[in-house]
This record gives C-alpha cells, structure tokens and sequence, in this order.
C-alpha cells in the first residue's frame, strides 16, 4: 500500500489549510513566516519558565537568522530597484555579514538622514551572526562538513538578549524593505506605459 504525503490536501478543517503561493512577491511571507516561528518558540519558553530551552535554543537561532537573511535578501532586491541601480536581484549565498555590505549602501543612499545609531545596532548584530554562524548551517546541524563541531564556542546564549537584538535587527530590515517596495511601485507608476 502506498502512502500518500499529505503535503498539499485540505483537511477537514479549512483552518488548517495554509496558503501558499497567494501573492506576487512571496519574499516577506518567508522572511514572516521564519520570525513568526522563532517568536512562538520564544513565547512557549517564556510560557513555561524556560522549558526545553537547551534544545529549542537550535531552531530558535536558526529560525531567526533565516528570518535575517531573507529581509537582507529582499531589502537589496528591493532597495536596487528603488535607486536604479544596474543590478538586479540579490546574491545567493549565505553570508548575512556580506548581504548587509550590500543592503547598508542602499539604506544610507535611500536615507541620507537616515539613523546610523540603528544601523550600526543592526551591523553588530549580523556580524555576531557571521562570526558565529558563517553560512547559516551551525545551528541546523552539531558538525560541519568537515567534521568540526558547531556550536563549540558558546557554553550559554542569553533568549532574551539575543531576540532582542535578532528582533531590532529584523525589524530595519523588514522597514527598509518595505518602504524601497513602495518607492520603486510608486516611481513606476509614474513611468510612461
């Protein structure tokens, strides 16, 4: 008998029936989706004084940082768009320290009185991230490729501190995305058809 994945059937109830594919830019409900995730696991630690946190700290990290590169990813796909720019797209790779090298430019180009307070909090907190987590990998798997443990430099990680930070962070972001969306949509409305 063969077994079927449920992947893609409605169930019963229709609450439980997510959708996909409902939009034309499906970048922020990823990038949401991620954050969201990492938020409910924060919730659920608080809920229960800390409960499961030497395991679920794992996907928490991870779900975040995910969460990150995603917005870096979009607000440079976006933010090109909005200033012009000859490039097109976003890089490919994983490191969250060299998407916000390329995300930084744009923000400051776009904002010239912009706050650099809140974007230098933003640059220590992706650089913590690309010291301890290079290719967003540490905290998916305990090695790497080459048989090194990951994670072997910490003994703790503070939940509350580092979701502050990792929630600032994805916070610039999401904003900076955002609103060179809305400049690069209101720039081509305005452009002879």
């Amino acid at each position: 008998m063969e077994t079927k994945i449920p992947s893609s059937d409605s169930g019963p109830n229709w609450r439980f029936n997510a959708c996909v594919n409902f939009t034309y830019d499906d970048w922020p409900g990823y990038a949401e989706g991620y954050r969201r995730a990492a938020e409910i696991l924060v919730a659920q630690l608080v809920e229960t004084d800390g409960k499961g946190i030497d395991f679920l700290v794992y996907p928490l990290v991870f779900l975040f940082r995910h969460a990150l590169e995603l917005q870096l990813k979009s607000a440079i796909r976006w933010g090109r768009q909005a200033l012009h720019k000859p490039e097109r797209g976003f890089p490919t790779h994983h490191r969250i320290a060299d998407l916000w090298s390329l995300c930084r430019p744009l923000a400051e180009e776009y904002w010239p009185d912009g706050s650099s307070g809140l974007l230098n909090d933003t640059e220590m907190t992706l650089e913590d991230f690309q010291r301890h987590d290079p290719s967003g990998q540490d905290f998916r798997y305990s090695e790497r490729i080459d048989g090194t443990r990951t994670t072997s430099e910490f003994s703790h990680i503070n939940i509350e501190t580092f979701c502050e930070k990792a929630t600032k962070a994805y916070d610039l972001l999401d904003e900076n995305s955002t609103e060179f969306e809305e400049g690069w949509r209101v720039w081509a409305e305005h452009q002879p058809q």
